[in-house]
């Protein structure tokens, strides 16, 4: 492959051309693409199933990423009660979340989430209205209810806190974006993995418009366990559809945006693009109700340089596949 032509490959989907200055990393990734180094690789995806029970399947996957972690393995050892999986993650986050020491950083998160529920809920709105704005369950927006949001004081930090630590309490709460993005924090400073969220397919909106991009991975998947044996042309066929749709193609542009906007854009966008190396990263895919690991080239945890590979890697050859996981390690 010629320069330009890589460059041109580089570059699609971007608005303005980047040049990269020679011996950079940019034109480095240009080049390796250049010389078509993963020329016969043949990505190999799966997603991680974890169990949905309890609203609690984003932190069933977070648990998944840390859990063999050294220094989560030394933290949990010294604990009474173990953390063993997602829901016990995420009670032992949520009591974090709200001690004095962190309720400052807790609130600035959640404010405007609060004023959007509080602002809905006082203008008539139902919980089940209100839920799909913001793309949680009723039971959060119920439990809001009755932590007494449509009263409370929001400038007020004491009652926020108060509110906060009824709602934590309540099992069965589709997490909400703040709390998402506490833990996704949280993760990052505590072990060093940045973990990318990209959504497919998203269950809200017009289902006329609505993407289709998981129903044709799920479809292809079931097929590849209860049809193998009987129509191996029908699972041909799933695969092709794969494949004409672009989907991988789809992957892999929403996880390089994803790591794009999270190394230049973010509140500390500096201290990453010099620290972005000492980071391991995961992705996790939604459709705003279910999450799932995607585990890439057989891990779920992985450098900058692979997944940055993984991104720029043009070729149409993949695997795919689904694995059901366990929520406990027990």
């Amino acid at each position: 492959m010629k320069y330009i032509d890589a460059l041109k490959k580089y570059n699609e989907g971007k608005d303005k051309w980047c040049f990269p200055r020679k011996g950079s990393e940019d034109y480095l990734n240009v080049s390796k693409m250049m010389k078509n180094i993963s020329k016969n690789k043949k990505d190999k995806l799966n997603l991680l199933n974890v169990s949905g029970r309890n609203n609690n399947c984003f932190f069933n996957s977070i648990y998944l990423l840390v859990k063999d972690n050294d220094n989560f393995k030394k933290f949990n050892s010294s604990r009474s009660s173990k953390i063993e999986s997602g829901t016990h993650l995420r009670k032992y986050l949520c009591k974090i979340f709200i001690e004095n020491t962190n309720i400052k950083k807790t609130i600035k998160k959640y404010k405007t989430y609060l004023e959007l529920v509080q602002f809905y809920l006082n203008d008539s709105m139902n919980a089940e209205e209100v839920s799909q704005l913001l793309s949680v369950n009723r039971r959060e927006i119920k439990s809001l209810k009755k932590a007494n949001i449509k009263n409370i004081n929001l400038n007020n930090d004491i009652e926020i806190q108060k509110l906060l630590k009824n709602v934590f309490l309540v099992s069965g709460r589709m997490p909400s974006q703040p709390e998402m993005s506490l833990t996704i924090n949280y993760i990052k400073k505590t072990y060093n993995i940045i973990v990318l969220q990209i959504i497919l397919n998203s269950k809200h909106g017009n289902s006329s418009t609505r993407d289709r991009t998981l129903n044709i991975i799920n479809k292809y998947n079931y097929g590849k366990k209860n049809m193998q044996k009987f129509d191996i042309d029908l699972l041909t066929n799933m695969k092709a559809d794969i494949k004409n749709a672009g989907i991988i193609g789809k992957i892999r542009r929403r996880i390089g945006e994803k790591l794009e906007n999270t190394i230049n854009h973010g509140s500390s966008s500096d201290s990453l693009l010099n620290s972005r190396k000492h980071y391991n990263y995961s992705v996790i895919i939604t459709d705003n109700t279910h999450y799932q690991l995607l585990k890439i080239n057989r891990k779920i945890l992985s450098s900058y340089n692979d997944l940055s590979d993984f991104i720029l890697h043009h070729d149409n050859s993949f695997t795919f596949s689904q694995t059901n996981i366990r929520s406990s390690s027990k």
